[in-house]
């Protein structure tokens, strides 16, 4: 499934990236990557019990859809039908939890990333189809999201798709949907990046809430998802690689100042935009053993940065409030050791 080349000019601040790695001038081309959408296989009826989308358009009627959730190429993953395992509980962590996983590749048109402000879009390949039969043998849904474009903007982010909805109601006619219009307003709120050594990052978990209602219908309101645990329409997580932008002219003149504009109307206040949980996957671990040990960050001009834990060579800390960006170079230092460690972030 191919898409034309869509680039998205970026403002705001995302520090879920500009924590990790020093500030540029420029959106980087994204060259790889995926996004994962997880769901959870439950539906027990009841108000107030766990109820998933996946649960539903998969498990037997004549309660549920008795239908399919499938891959379409070249996305990947699991065909969930009526014989899969499904939950009996809420918790997806929990032992026996039914958890799916279907990957979207990052198209060849793949977008753009600003590390610096964390803002951009990615395009990504592939569908998921949930097909069921007709009445009486299923509830006749013919829903699909296909060739999903991620757009982050501070802690909030949207999915836009093209496929098969439902129309006014499940289990009418189905209704092809473009991209015009996002199928979910995403929350970044909760997650955190996850810095590979490979240089990728992997940012998540994703929060889904249905921003309209042509792929689902008018059964799940707008806003939809989280109202329920486990969320109605799963979580994401996104995985981006990423080059410096390479195609940059030179600065052009400065140009003449412009007439003084009316004053605008007041803002509202402003909001809390920099996701300060980051984990980063060492190249070599500092200390040796696999103790978990408490960690204090410096800036290599001995400034406190940010705090949390060590592993081997996996590094969680938390931002202090004042400190927006990680530099690629930190000193850690660990409770009870008498000097820092130098270490250098992945890049």
């Amino acid at each position: 499934m191919s898409r034309s080349t869509r680039l998205a000019a970026a403002t705001g601040t995302l520090a879920l990236s500009a924590a990790l790695i020093p500030s540029i001038a420029s959106a980087d081309a994204v060259t790889g990557g995926k996004l994962d959408w997880t769901q959870t296989n439950v539906y027990v009826s009841g108000a107030g019990n766990p109820r998933t989308w996946l649960g539903y358009s998969t498990g037997p009627s004549p309660t549920n859809a008795n239908g399919s959730a499938s891959p379409v190429a070249p996305a990947t993953g699991p065909v969930v039908d009526p014989l899969s395992t499904r939950g009996a509980g809420g918790d997806p962590t929990a032992a026996g939890a039914a958890v799916f996983t279907w990957s979207f590749p990052a198209d060849a048109a793949a977008g753009t990333y600003d590390p610096s402000t964390g803002r951009g879009t990615v395009n990504l390949d592939g569908g998921l189809s949930y097909v069921a039969p007709a009445p009486p043998a299923g509830h006749g849904i013919d829903v699909s999201v296909n060739d999903p474009k991620i757009v982050l903007d501070g802690l909030r982010g949207q999915l836009f798709a093209k496929g098969n909805g439902s129309g006014p109601s499940l289990g009418g006619p189905a209704v092809p949907y473009d991209n015009a219009t996002a199928v979910y307003n995403l929350d970044l709120s909760g997650a955190s990046v996850t810095l590979k050594a490979d240089g990728s990052r992997v940012i998540g978990p994703i929060v889904p809430s249905l921003a309209g209602q042509q792929v689902f219908g008018s059964s799940y309101p707008v806003g939809a998802g989280p109202d329920r645990t486990p969320n109605t329409f799963g979580s994401f997580s996104l995985t981006l690689s990423t080059r410096p932008d390479e195609v940059r002219g030179p600065t052009g003149a400065t140009g003449a100042t412009g007439a003084t504009g009316a004053t605008g109307a007041a803002g509202r206040n402003g909001t809390t935009t920099t996701i300060r949980s980051v984990v980063a996957i060492l190249a070599k671990a500092p200390y040796k053993g696999t103790t978990t040990r408490r960690v204090t960050v410096y800036s290599t001009k001995a400034k406190k940065i940010a705090s949390g834990t060590i592993k081997g060579r996996t590094l969680k800390v938390t931002l202090i409030s004042t400190v927006k960006a990680l530099p690629s170079t930190i000193k850690v230092k660990a409770t009870g050791a008498k000097s820092s460690t130098t270490v250098k972030l992945p890049s």
